[in-house]
């Protein structure tokens, strides 16, 4: 049941009529639109969705909107006067201290709070001040720098470095990076910030099986759900696909069977993200567990447990082989030579910005 909401954000009242589970952070994105703030971690780790509550940095992943109302609430739409930039956002822009910018904003709201805060400040205040803000891609120094910058209002002048590096010489200096001001102020639209008329969420069931065979998907309850428009399983996108060329083995939704738990299985397509979300619970799924393999040997090793289904190659799904150069030559005139099976675990870098995806 939505409850009514009275928040005053960057100088402006709003009367919201919303539901009382949201947090602010959801709040000011879907409700009043300010896609500034980013969404984050949603765990209060990463600073992304950094506001500022009465002159006082907060995390707004963790706050609830009754919490605040009466209270004065800034985001990065409200640092800017005027139509001019803030002596923060300047700096930022001018120092090159927003690369990818996707953690700006709560850098920016952060380092506000300081800045008004403080009278004196040096590098250590200012790390200890950023010290709940994650930066993705930027690096700190120039963050860091800005910061200065902004808080003693100098205009540095840019340095220029000569390097000698392999008879050529390298200038470098630090400048404006292209999309920079947008990203300053909370205007730059990421994935999950996209909007589009009469747009519908998508929520996707997954497997709670490492190994089984679909027997029977019954989707007739959540189909019958208010604002639930369409669900969609494996069969109905039936041709595989591949990221890479030598795997063009790939399935939207599995259609026969999962083969780790998580696998997709579902697809549910409604009015709101929280229909969307409950609809997955009238979903019924039928498995059949099938033998499971749970290391890197058991896959190498011959057995009845089929995950893949790769001609003669059992579970393997290519084997690569890779040798550079005159490779006896190198064995006979090495001092020492090791043999041993080596093997590490797949890895992937861990963004803040949401995984997301908007279709037309």
């Amino acid at each position: 049941m939505k409850k009514l909401i009275n928040l005053t954000v960057n100088d402006e009242h709003h009367e919201v009529w919303t539901s009382p589970h949201k947090t602010l952070l959801e709040v000011l994105r879907e409700d009043l639109q300010l896609t500034g703030t980013k969404h984050g971690c949603e765990l209060g780790e990463c600073g992304a969705c950094t506001v500022i509550i009465d002159g006082e940095p907060l995390l707004s992943c963790l706050v609830l909107p009754s919490e605040v109302e009466g209270c004065q609430i800034e985001t990065v739409e409200g640092l800017a006067q005027h139509g001019k930039p803030h002596p923060l956002q300047k700096s930022f822009v001018e120092l090159g201290a927003a690369q990818c910018g996707y953690c700006t904003p709560g850098m920016l709201m952060s380092t506000k709070a300081l800045i008004e805060s403080e009278d004196d400040l040096d590098p250590q205040k200012i790390r200890e001040a950023l010290s709940g803000n994650l930066c993705r891609c930027t690096g700190y120094a120039k963050i860091i720098e800005a910061v200065e910058k902004a808080s003693l209002n100098i205009n540095r002048p840019l340095k220029l470095v000569m390097v000698e590096a392999r008879e050529l010489k390298v200038a470098s200096r630090t400048g404006t990076l292209l999309g920079s001001m947008s990203k300053v102020m909370g205007e730059t639209q990421y994935a999950d910030d996209l909007s589009l008329p009469r747009m519908l969420y998508c929520r996707i069931l997954r497997s709670t099986h490492p190994h089984a065979k679909i027997s029977a998907i019954d989707t007739s309850r959540a189909l019958k759900r208010k604002g639930v428009l369409a669900v969609i399983t494996g069969k109905d996108l039936p041709i595989p696909y591949g990221i890479l060329p030598v795997s063009q083995d790939e399935e939207a939704l599995c259609v026969e069977k999962v083969r780790m738990v998580g696998d997709p299985v579902a697809a549910v397509a409604a009015l709101d993200e929280e229909t969307a979300e409950a609809a997955l619970e009238d979903i019924r799924v039928e498995y059949e567990p099938l033998p499971t393999v749970m290391s890197v040997q058991e896959g190498l090793a011959e057995t009845d447990a089929q995950i893949h289904e790769y001609a003669d190659q059992g579970n393997i799904h290519k084997f690569v082989s890779l040798g550079f150069g005159d490779m006896e030559e190198g064995f006979s005139e090495a001092d020492h030579i090791r043999e041993d099976i080596f093997h590490y675990e797949g890895n992937t870098h861990m963004p803040m910005e949401q995984h997301a995806a908007v279709a037309q």
